[in-house]
């Protein structure tokens, strides 16, 4: 009976000291103790353990305390053997305790974690996408506004070329233009001496309504404007889209025919008298009044090639003239003035050194002063009575 008594205490003892190792384990996870119990010969008591799962192989000591450092979160039983000469046989207990995983290896903070980052992505994307869009917005706002801005300043422009009670252009546009076209007619001579249809020529005809101030004077300034429409629209539905009609100013109007033959002025002059004769004018409120007009032409180069130097203005002064004298001759009429002929005018020769040959120099006559001086220019008169057929 001793022998179990004594026995027994040792069991209970050892599962006493089992029982402190699991409480000290349980309160603090990274350090594990564990002692072996006290015996009166405890010189003579050797220990053998192991903390299953995490050893595999038991481990013999004579040592009172076992030390387990930072131990990973999971589930561990704590097997320990003591065994003493005095005893006939080793006895063993075990104790199973669990270690926390620390806050930050808990699955709620790796989902709290992970939700985290997946709200960080999508603020990273949804603020890149935002200024994506907001750029692409403001892109399309200043393409809008440069577009508008293209438009208005085409718009401005197209007013400043244009006449604002006819529609017709004005003669901005045509001191904007003209140049370009002088110079190809000019080019379109060089090298040859004669000219022929194969030519582009440019025809300036000016158009004046005949007694237009009686119209102002007698049905008002609103009627007078009615007839200058309807004047810009018949001179339009005359025209290509090529040519230039530009309202030269008050009721006259500067019709320039691009790129046609100079032999077809009168013809073209026949039709610019039929359709201002064609009908009458409607002054408003009923009223209807016949008008007819008188026009005076020139073609440009005037006389090439010796006098394609005269400027585009000296020309216009030419058909200004015709139109003067068709108005001085009864008006209803077109006068074209040409040159007298076609022959160069030579004002001077030299004799070249080394051959001998006769070198021509173009003529003078650059001017419309020196063209009257010595009679070079001729008048081709078209009368409105037979500008019908004419223009047939």
């Amino acid at each position: 009976m001793p022998f179990h008594r004594l026995h027994l205490r040792r069991f209970a003892s050892l599962c006493l000291l089992c029982l402190s190792i699991g409480a000290h384990a349980a309160t603090s996870p990274p350090l594990a103790t564990a002692r072996p119990p006290i015996f009166r010969d405890s010189n003579n008591v050797t220990c053998r353990y192991r903390l299953q799962g995490l050893q595999t192989e038991f481990i013999k000591t004579d040592l009172q305390v076992a030390h387990y450092r930072s131990l990973p979160a999971g589930d561990y039983t704590f097997q320990v053997t003591c065994d003493s000469p005095r005893l006939e046989e080793a006895k063993s207990a075990e104790y199973s305790f669990t270690v926390s995983a620390p806050w930050w290896q808990r699955w709620l903070t790796e989902i709290v974690g992970i939700v985290g980052v997946v709200l960080l992505v999508f603020g990273i994307s949804w603020t890149q996408y935002r200024d994506r869009r907001e750029n692409e917005r403001l892109e399309r706002a200043v393409a809008e506004r440069s577009a508008e801005l293209a438009q208005a300043n085409r718009e401005l422009q197209q007013v400043s070329l244009c006449d604002p009670l006819t529609g017709v252009r004005n003669r901005r546009f045509f001191q904007s233009m003209i140049g370009a076209d002088a110079s190809q007619a000019v080019r379109a001579y060089r090298g040859t001496e004669i000219y022929g249809r194969d030519h582009r020529d440019l025809l300036f005809f000016m158009v004046d309504i005949d007694h237009f101030k009686d119209v102002n004077d007698e049905y008002g300034h609103d009627a007078g404007d009615r007839v200058l429409v309807q004047i810009a629209q018949r001179l339009t539905r005359l025209v290509r889209e090529s040519d230039f009609l530009i309202r030269w100013g008050g009721e006259e109007f500067l019709v320039v025919f691009r790129a046609a033959e100079r032999n077809d002025g009168a013809l073209l002059a026949s039709r610019i008298l039929k359709a201002m004769n064609s009908a009458e004018f409607d002054l408003g409120n009923g009223r209807h009044l016949a008008r007819s007009c008188s026009v005076g032409w020139a073609a440009f180069p005037w006389l090439p090639p010796v006098c394609s130097d005269l400027p585009v203005d000296e020309v216009l002064r030419l058909a200004d003239r015709g139109l003067y004298l068709a108005k001085q001759q009864g008006r209803n009429q077109a006068v074209g003035m040409v040159p007298v002929t076609t022959t160069p005018a030579i004002t001077a020769s030299a004799t070249d050194p080394p051959n001998g040959n006769v070198v021509t120099k173009p003529g003078k006559y650059c001017t419309l002063e020196q063209l009257l001086e010595d009679k070079l220019i001729r008048e081709v008169r078209t009368p409105g009575e037979i500008a019908a057929a004419a223009a047939g």
